[in-house]
């Protein structure tokens, strides 16, 4: 096996037998990293307490063969986003981050835009972004890196462009739908105020998403519909985003009372 260097951002974390860890660290030149943190869990290991989630650092490891697991040799941490783990819903939109990275990257595919777009998302929600609105441009960002961007000014059967015409949001698909080509399929209704936030959030990415206004109700719409995209898109239940609109729900009950 050949000795690697480069930065990562671990994305997984696994137990793995009595004191190793299985883990997922998301490289920009390397894109997924799959490996085993051999004896990570023993408090004298190099490797304790350093393979945390949002940890961004160097790394070195073994490349694996065809079909196994690297092997973690080292690895040094430069940014913690400890910060994340003081808010429910600031560590629900970290886990949605790494969760959708573990499933739309792959071993072996350099994902440089990727990686940036998780820096980007952890670093904002650090400094207190807002969870619900960051989660939402950020999941909007990871769709176009992957090459699955919605289509969401334009039908995404005919092309044509949408203006107060769209019927729904065909999640499958990736796209709005307008009102003709809507008809006898089955969509999702969409609010026109919500199509046009996540119009927006697409273009503005993360950081000029903090400048949407919107009210509690829609906020959750748009971080629903996001999330369903993603869902549809990556193939798998992304069980942190929908404990975020949980956490974003019990947010909105509370300020209603």
């Amino acid at each position: 096996m050949s000795l690697r260097k480069c930065e990562a951002i671990v994305v997984r974390r696994m137990p793995f037998r009595n004191s190793s860890l299985i883990v997922g660290m998301l490289a920009p030149t390397q894109g997924l990293v799959e490996g085993i943190a051999k004896g990570a869990r023993r408090s004298r290991s190099p490797l304790y307490g350093r393979l945390d989630y949002f940890r961004e650092g160097e790394l070195v490891y073994y490349e694996r063969r065809s079909g196994t697991l690297s092997v973690v040799s080292q690895f040094s941490p430069v940014a913690e986003h400890a910060e994340l783990g003081r808010t429910v819903g600031g560590f629900a939109a970290g886990m949605l981050f790494c969760e959708a990275v573990n499933a739309g990257c792959v071993p072996e595919s350099p994902a440089p835009e990727a990686y940036a777009l998780l820096q980007r998302g952890l670093a904002a929600l650090e400094h207190g972004a807002q969870p619900a609105k960051t989660a939402s441009a950020w999941g909007l960002g990871l769709l176009g890196a992957l090459g699955f961007a919605p289509m969401l000014e334009a039908c995404v059967d005919c092309g044509r462009p949408l203006t107060d015409n769209a019927a729904g949001l065909d999640a499958e698909r990736g796209g709005a739908v307008c009102t003709e080509c809507a008809r006898g399929a089955r969509v999702r209704e969409i609010d026109p105020g919500v199509l046009k936030a996540l119009a927006f959030l697409q273009r503005q990415g993360v950081q000029g998403g903090q400048r949407l206004g919107l009210r509690a109700r829609e906020t959750r719409a748009v971080l629903a519909t996001v999330v369903d995209l993603l869902e549809a898109q990556l193939a798998r239940r992304l069980h942190s985003g929908r404990f975020l609109l949980q956490v974003i729900g019990r947010e909105r009950l509370t300020h209603a009372a």
